[in-house]
């Protein structure tokens, strides 16, 4: 049957990958076997198709594979085998997802076919994303093969060179790397091509056995696939009709346009070449050499994928940041797709079809063919959709020109200053936006090209600025007499310190408006608290204790990454996100804590205190003086009625005092010790831990109460407080440092000796939560690899011979984070072992959360 088509592309379909923005495309064949004449097969198994028996023929399927802002590659497959008859309408249905990037997924490219010892031919892909990383792909199993590490900032794309068996990548770190395929078949690099000054964006790999490269230093350099050796460089040029746009002027997309054998005068096209789509709006052809044959212009805004369709008809198609993909025939252009979004990147099936990666989050399909075009029903509602997009971008104006850049600091601001590496800021110079990222290892500022829709971001991210310092969000406060304010605060900031601050730098707001202001900036964050660990019953709001919280922690509205771990440090505009979670309970986003206020602990203390007085005390033993009292009274004062919220001070020699407790008889110093768990919370008290007093005798605080309370010849009060005090020192960043540096792998084998001795169910509650909190500290600060093992191995043995559900649920936290955080480990999860624990809580409370952990963990697991 033959097809009807005509001459113009109309939508054929629309397939949902992500909430934001797709930025990655490529389209395949997949080969499969099929055991019978039928034209489909079903696509709803978790797998891709393949079905074996005597009388199988090997049969293909066109795939196509996309990913968004999650970091999450998609394969879709058409439900119909290819025949040579494909008018009949397609559909594509969603068969695997593939995740191992930690931030978004840059680029796509297909790997060719291998010989198996099976009839089918291995299926492979790689990935480039912001994470520095590129993934090969298996897309029979949708398995992670391998990840290439070695490049020191963004991935943009890669090319394969089909003659060595290669792949070549490019980077924001300003090199070229070629990996060489091993004879295990692994890829290693074994060249780096070090000539671009800034940022590289594109690649190349010509069938004239050229590698180009197209990067923000406005060049496009030539080298020699073999050998990679430089051939040359050429430098881009300003075009007639778009002079103003020539700051722009970085290659995003390569294209290869094979002759066509006519000799069409005017276009070029004819003569065949190279494509550069560039961000000054401007398409540029070269001849294999890199002279300039004609340019092609159009677009109004930043051009990001160019894509060569037929040598014979002289087309090619691309798309950018005006939201319109254009077919272009013979120099000029045919036809004009409206988007409603930036089109990212475009690709061909193997029936002629386009395909297209929009900032909506979809991949759209677009054919010629009557019989594969959409109903007028979807057509229509696309048409709306477009139509309400265009509004849109009218009321906010469009291109890079009209953004308004009067309040940014102009460049010069920033060649005396320096800032965190890799840190994105936006300066104006000479009347428009400038992206300028900073290098710690060379010092300097230097340009790297954005679209329009970031720069839109990162200005709205600038703008978050209060004298001067960037913050998540500016919150403006309406003070006494209709004063206004404007107060920063970052994401995991403590409200009461932020809004003491503030009345600190305003004489005029008094000190009673503490509370209320503190209490706006939470709300205007809709930021609930941390989870808390309670003493005899889990506190309100321990998601990890009964019934979840349904609501996540909100996003940064910036480009900044945040830090979940409780405590921010900005770094304005960096164009990084932060690693999506996997379920809603792993891995952990901050440290547990115990922070329940026992007012007991101070009249005991008290009491103990006069019987101390009134009575001959055993020897050594002395009572606290009236004004010692005092001093403790206040700590404890502080520290109850502040608790974690505050920003507030503690006493001079409020700490020191409080050790003397420690002197008194074993069962009379646990009430210091609850003190003391109350002070790692506190932001001051946390830093006494690190010091040393009279009573330490030189070491400091931490490594006194180690020595004498973590271990099991303690009694039962003291082993439990004194955990509980370690585990509540991992909530500040200083104390997770710390604890790193010095401590992490003593207190590890500490763990070994003490979880599975017989103890009270309180205690093991408290040794199993100190564990979960050291792996989040190793995993935020750093740590080796024994020291992971360690905690691993621990954590696993727990789940064996752990009974109590509390328990059972912070130990299968801690195994899910770390398989998450290190896959590595992947083949030590003992499903079967993790599958028994859910049987044997039926009869608790929270029975539920427990199998909703191991349901998201068994999900994850057969991911990987």
């Amino acid at each position: 049957m033959t097809e009807t088509a005509t001459e113009v592309y109309q939508l054929a379909a629309q397939l949902p990958v992500c909430e934001g923005r797709v930025r990655a495309l490529c389209s395949f064949t997949h080969r499969f076997v099929s055991s019978s004449s039928s034209s489909s097969f079903s696509s709803s198994s978790s797998s891709a198709p393949e079905y074996a028996s005597e009388s199988n023929q090997t049969a293909t399927t066109r795939g196509i594979l996309a990913a968004g802002e999650d970091a999450t590659l998609r394969c879709f497959l058409s439900s119909s085998i290819q025949t040579s008859d494909t008018e009949e309408r397609e559909e594509f249905h969603l068969v695997g997802e593939m995740r191992g990037h930690s931030e978004l997924i840059t680029h796509i490219m297909m790997l060719p076919d291998e010989t198996t010892d099976s009839n089918l031919p291995a299926q492979r892909c790689v990935t480039c994303s912001l994470d520095h990383e590129l993934i090969v792909w298996d897309l029979r199993r949708f398995e992670l093969l391998q990840r290439l590490k070695g490049h020191m900032d963004v991935v943009s794309c890669a090319v394969y060179d089909p003659v060595r068996r290669c792949i070549y990548s490019a980077s924001w770190d300003r090199t070229v790397r070629r990996w060489a395929q091993s004879s295990v078949g692994n890829f290693e690099v074994d060249l780096v091509l070090e000539e671009h000054t800034v940022a590289v964006n594109a690649l190349l790999a010509g069938s004239n056995g050229v590698l180009y490269s197209g990067a923000g230093d406005k060049t496009v350099r030539r080298w020699d696939l073999a050998s990679g050796s430089p051939l040359g460089v050429t430098e881009l040029s300003p075009v007639a009709g778009a002079e103003t746009e020539f700051v722009y002027a970085t290659v995003r997309s390569f294209a290869e346009v094979p002759p066509s054998g006519e000799s069409t005068v005017g276009s070029g096209v004819a003569k065949g070449g190279v494509l550069a789509a560039c961000g000054d709006r401007v398409i540029r052809l070269f001849s294999y050499d890199c002279v300039l044959l004609t340019v092609f212009l159009g677009h109004t805004s930043f051009i990001f994928t160019v894509k060569s369709l037929s040598a014979s008809a002289q087309m090619f198609m691309s798309g950018g940041d005006d939201c319109n993909l254009r077919i272009w025939k013979k120099g000029s252009t045919q036809q004009s797709l409206l988007h409603p979004g930036p089109i990212w990147q475009s690709d061909c099936l193997s029936n002629g079809d386009l395909l297209t990666a929009c900032g909506d989050g979809m991949v759209r399909i677009w054919t010629r063919s009557q019989s594969r075009m959409a109903d007028s029903a979807v057509v229509s509602a696309y048409q709306i959709t477009c139509e309400q997009h265009i509004r849109e971008l009218a009321s906010q104006g469009s291109g890079a020109g009209s953004l308004d850049v009067s309040s940014l600091p102009d460049a010069t601001s920033l060649l005396s200053s320096a800032a965190t590496d890799g840190e994105v800021r936006l300066v104006q110079h000479e009347g428009r936006a400038m992206a300028l990222k900073w290098s710690s290892a060379e010092k300097s500022w230097t340009e790297i090209e954005l679209s329009e829709q970031e720069l839109r971001d990162l200005l709205r991210a600038q703008a978050n600025t209060v004298d001067g310092i960037q913050y998540d969000r500016v919150i403006d406060i309406a003070g006494p007499g209709g004063g206004k304010y404007r107060v920063g605060v970052n994401y995991g900031d403590n409200s009461y310190i932020v809004a003491q601050k503030f009345i600190d730098a305003h004489d005029e707001i008094g000190q009673h408006f503490l509370d209320q202001v503190a209490k706006f900036i939470d709300a205007q964050l809709e930021q609930p608290a941390g989870p808390v660990l309670g003493i005899t019953k889990p506190a309100a709001g321990d998601r990890y204790a009964h019934q979840p919280s349904p609501t996540p922690a909100p996003a940064a509205t910036t480009l900044a990454p945040m830090d979940t771990t409780g405590e921010h440090y900005s770094s304005a505009g960096v164009v990084h996100s932060p690693t999506p979670a996997v379920s809603m309970w792993f891995p952990l986003k901050q440290a547990l804590i115990f922070d329940h206020v026992a007012p007991a602990a101070l009249t005991k203390i008290r009491t103990l205190n006069e019987a101390f007085a009134q009575q001959s005390s055993p020897e050594g033993v002395r009572a606290l003086t009236p004004s010692q009292f005092g001093v403790v009274s206040q700590v404890f004062s502080v520290l109850e009625s502040t608790a974690m919220y505050h920003a507030s001070s503690l006493p001079a020699n409020g700490v020191e005092t409080v050790l003397l407790c420690l002197l008194w008889p074993a069962d009379s110093n646990f009430p210091a010790l609850d003190i003391l768990r109350l002070l790692a919370l506190h932001h001051e008290g946390v830093k006494s831990f690190f010091k040393s007093f009279p009573l330490t005798q030189g070491s400091t605080l931490l490594h006194y109460l180690v020595d004498r309370f973590f271990h099991s010849e303690a009694t039962t009060p003291q082993l439990m407080l004194v955990t509980r005090t370690l585990t509540n020192l991992c909530k500040f960043n200083e104390g997770r440092q710390a604890i790193c540096t010095h401590h992490l792998t003593h207190w590890l084998h500490l763990l070994e000796q003490l979880l599975p001795s017989p103890a009270m169910p309180a205690v093991r509650l408290s040794l199993v939560s100190l564990l979960l909190n050291l792996v989040f500290s190793g995993h935020s600060c750093g740590w080796t690899e024994e020291s992971q093992s360690v905690a691993f191995r621990l954590a696993v043995s727990l789940l064996e011979r752990e009974h109590d559900p509390e328990c059972c649920l912070r130990v299968l936290i801690t195994v899910a984070s770390m398989v998450v955080w290190y896959p590595r480990l992947k083949p030590d999860l003992p499903m079967d072992l993790i599958t028994r624990v859910s049987a044997s809580v039926r009869t608790s409370p929270i029975q539920t959360t427990i199998s909703a952990v191991i349901v998201d963990l068994t999900r994850y697991h057969a991911s990987l």
